[in-house]
């Protein structure tokens, strides 16, 4: 395979994905120094910035666990006050403190 006219190796790479990434090193190779320089920047922009967008989608994804956990603890917490349960009970029990337990009730 001789393809040294930048069409020819563009549609020779259209068919393979190793092409596709070879001609895209060479391409990166062939740019002058200041060309690079600006090629890497935004390259390390973007990886830095999907870096920052996994890092809230970790800590939404827990920030929610929390909740939902919080949530269910209280519904429990009403269950047991549905069963005449001690409030004394269902603070041990659940982890909630009498005065959030209370709040419950209303």
């Amino acid at each position: 395979m001789n393809a040294t006219n930048p069409q020819q190796r563009q549609t020779i790479a259209a068919n393979n994905a190793y092409i596709q990434e070879a001609e895209h090193l060479l391409q990166l190779i062939a740019q002058n120094p200041e060309e690079r320089m600006l090629y890497e920047s935004r390259l390390k922009g973007l990886r830095d910035y999907q870096s920052g967008l996994n890092a809230e989608r970790r800590f939404g994804v827990q920030e929610g666990i929390g909740l939902g956990i919080g949530l269910g603890v209280k519904q429990v917490a009403k269950n047991m006050l549905q069963q005449n349960l001690s409030i004394e009970v269902i603070a041990s029990t659940t982890g909630l403190s009498i005065i959030e337990i209370e709040n419950l009730r209303e």
